[in-house]
């Protein structure tokens, strides 16, 4: 297998401590890179926003070309996830040393914790309907895909396998859940059904495969991968089906994870690692008219979720129904 290198190292720091002592993908040395921050479009992308010591849970409006701190949450805050109504916002938090799920409203009030035990609880999805949510954990000993309730209950490992599994994403129908796992080695993208059967390994490539994303639509499923040999990782797409695997990115200045599609599917804001730094970026479903969001005082943003909504007068929105 490929040596693995280390360049997302500061955005896996909380997984490495957490769930298994894992190496990030791809390279150190990818340069630096500069672009225009806004685009027309619609929706909210939520995503951590690092600077100062403090990881700060942030909003940004797409449609306006503006930001919202809705969380500050000292050096505990990762891998925000909007419901699908577009009210709440699931995340990674410590509970003491315990990594744990917790859900506050879209505005940062009512927050409320709903996991804790002595395993560590990462990396949240909500089912399309907004009534389960999956999540990574180590519970069980291992690294597992689990699902619970949106309020925290009755809580199921659906993988239970000895390899490392994480960064759950359901399907648009709710009947399938991707995610990624080492069970051959190297991580790839491997798909099951909701209740844990029928789990297959997609992409099948001896490079490293990781942060699987549904499209809307259920046709593609977007992920980081360093399956070029090259120093750094660039996102893919590929059918559903795990065929038809083609390249969407090939800046050869940065690496990219956290890929997560835009609600009309047109576009993927992923994290790109830039330099020294780790910003929010924007592509085309296509590869084209690749953008960054704006700094707003942030040293590195991290892990982007992108929600629709329907804006109110004071800015927060009622969300659209979910996906079908």
């Amino acid at each position: 297998m490929r040596p693995r290198t280390n360049d997302a190292r500061r955005r896996l720091a909380a997984l490495t401590s957490l769930l298994l002592t894992l190496p990030a993908v791809t390279g150190l040395g990818c340069g630096s890179s500069s672009g225009p921050s806004s685009w027309a479009g619609e929706g909210r992308i939520v995503y951590v926003c690092c600077g100062g010591g403090d990881r700060v849970t942030t909003v940004y409006d797409v449609a306006s070309d503006t930001s919202e701190s809705v969380s500050h949450g000292g050096s505990s805050v990762y891998f925000p996830a909007w419901s699908p109504d577009g009210e709440r916002i699931a995340y990674m938090g410590y509970e003491g040393a315990q990594a744990e799920i917790w859900v506050m409203d879209a505005d940062g009030d009512n927050v409320r914790q709903l996991t804790a035990n002595l395993g560590q609880d990462t990396e949240p999805a909500w089912h399309p309907n907004g009534g389960r949510i999956a999540f990574a954990s180590s519970r069980d000993g291992g690294s597992d895909i689990c699902v619970m309730d949106a309020d925290g209950s009755d809580v199921v490992n659906l993988t239970q396998t000895p390899w490392y599994e994480r960064s759950p994403s359901w399907s648009p129908d709710g009947t399938r859940i991707a995610y990624e796992s080492e069970q051959y080695g190297s991580r790839e993208i491997h798909v099951m059904d909701a209740d844990g059967s029928n789990q297959m390994n997609l992409s099948e490539h001896p490079g490293e495969d990781i942060d699987p994303d549904w499209s809307p639509d259920g046709e593609t499923i977007v992920f980081a991968s360093d399956r070029d040999g090259d120093i750094c990782t660039y996102l893919y797409l590929m059918d559903a089906d795990g065929r038809n695997p083609r390249k969407l990115t090939s800046v050869t200045d940065r690496s990219e994870f956290d890929p997560a599609w835009s609600p009309d599917g047109s576009r993927i804001a992923h994290t790109a690692y830039v330099g020294i730094d780790e910003r929010i970026s924007i592509v085309d479903r296509d590869g084209g008219n690749l953008l960054m969001l704006p700094v707003e005082g942030c040293t590195y943003q991290i892990s982007p979720d992108w929600g629709r909504s329907e804006w109110s007068p004071d800015g927060w929105g009622r969300g659209a129904a979910p996906a079908p």
